[in-house]
């Protein structure tokens, strides 16, 4: 599991996030049986959140982080678009302000289930994210596994720059603010960080454009 802290000075709130990759068995456990899992471990962790997801069109960790912190930061100014917060965190890390468009995107399905595959995100304002994780893997029977997320490679890249209607313009823009002025197909070749930096940067936009469109609406 990945955890990390985070102390956001301009919302004088300090919160935990824990990333983890679990094995279940595919055989046992429903989608729905993950959902009354997340209820039942939000409930008895009143000050946390926990959110089932599909990492397919997910960048990396630090897509995770900044969605996070838009919903949190949504509630923290009353300005968020669900009255959930772990739907929230989906609406931010689709980048979508419908919930369904959202849950088609990023959320758990059953393809997810049938792998045997979950991925979660734990948020709470105290620390206990290892404490959570730890009831979550023992109600499940599971196992951790090795991350996809820290990997970068030119075919997810594509995947998500397409997915999220990213331009290879916008891409080169962001390059630019770098320093760096060699082209995206080289890049793929011979410096695909530079890239994933610059794709979340653009995501984080639309994250904070979501969050615009909420206060013009309002």
């Amino acid at each position: 599991m990945i955890v990390k802290n985070f102390n956001i000075t301009e919302l004088e709130l300090t919160y935990f996030i824990g990333i983890n990759r679990i094995k279940i068995n595919a055989n046992v456990y429903t989608i729905d049986q993950l959902f009354e899992l997340s209820d039942k471990i939000q409930n008895k962790y009143s000050d946390s959140i926990l959110q089932f997801f599909n990492e397919n069109y997910i960048l990396n960790t630090e897509h995770i982080f900044n969605a996070c912190y838009f919903s949190l930061k949504a509630f923290h100014y009353k300005k968020n678009i669900s009255n959930k917060k772990e739907i929230e965190f989906l609406l931010y890390l689709a980048t979508k302000r419908q919930i369904k468009s959202a849950i088609n995107d990023v959320g758990i399905n059953n393809s997810n289930i049938q792998n045997g595959i979950v991925n979660y995100c734990i948020v709470s304002y105290v620390d206990n994210v290892s404490v959570i994780n730890n009831a979550i893997k023992e109600a499940l029977n599971a196992n951790e596994i090795k991350f996809t997320l820290t990997q970068e490679n030119a075919d997810k890249f594509k995947i998500i720059k397409e997915h999220f209607e990213i331009s290879d313009e916008q891409i080169k823009i962001i390059l630019n603010s770098y320093g760096i002025k060699k082209d995206v197909e080289f890049l793929l070749k011979h410096n695909i960080h530079s890239l994933y930096s610059a794709l979340n940067e653009l995501i984080c936009e639309k994250m904070a454009l979501l969050s615009l469109e909420k206060i013009a609406i309002d």
